[in-house]
C-alpha cells in the first residue's frame, strides 16, 4: 500500500503544528498502480487452484478506499498490515476461508 493507508503518513507537519490527513483513496487511483500485479496474482491463483481473497469490496466500498474506520482509527497498522481490531470487526471476507475452509 502507499500514501494515506500508512498511519505514519497521515501526520502532516504545518506551521501551526501537526495535521491529520485522513482523506480516502479512490479505488480507481489505487488500481491504476496495482492492476498489473493484481492481474498476475489472479492468473497464478487460477493456475494453481488457490482461493482468491480480495479485500477491496470491504476496504473500498463504492470505489472509495477508506483509511480510517467509523471511530476515526486507522484501518492499517503499517504500510501493509490491517489493524487487528479492524480485522476482528470488519473483515468478514476471511470468514469462509478461515472458519470453513474447503
Amino acid at each position: 500500500m502507499w500514501g494515506n493507508f500508512n498511519p505514519k503518513s497521515m501526520i502532516k507537519r504545518s506551521l501551526l503544528g501537526f495535521d491529520l490527513d485522513t482523506n480516502p483513496v479512490q479505488e480507481q487511483s489505487f488500481m491504476s498502480v496495482f492492476a498489473p500485479i493484481n492481474r498476475d496474482l489472479r492468473r497464478i491463483a487460477s493456475a494453481s487452484g488457490a482461493r482468491i481473497i480480495d479485500p477491496l469490496a470491504t476496504i473500498c466500498p463504492d470505489g472509495v478506499c477508506q483509511v480510517i474506520d467509523a471511530d476515526g482509527k486507522p484501518i492499517y497498522r503499517d504500510v501493509t498490515h490491517l489493524r487487528p481490531t479492524y480485522v476482528e470487526s470488519a473483515v468478514k471476507y476471511l470468514d469462509s476461508t478461515v472458519i470453513n475452509p474447503s
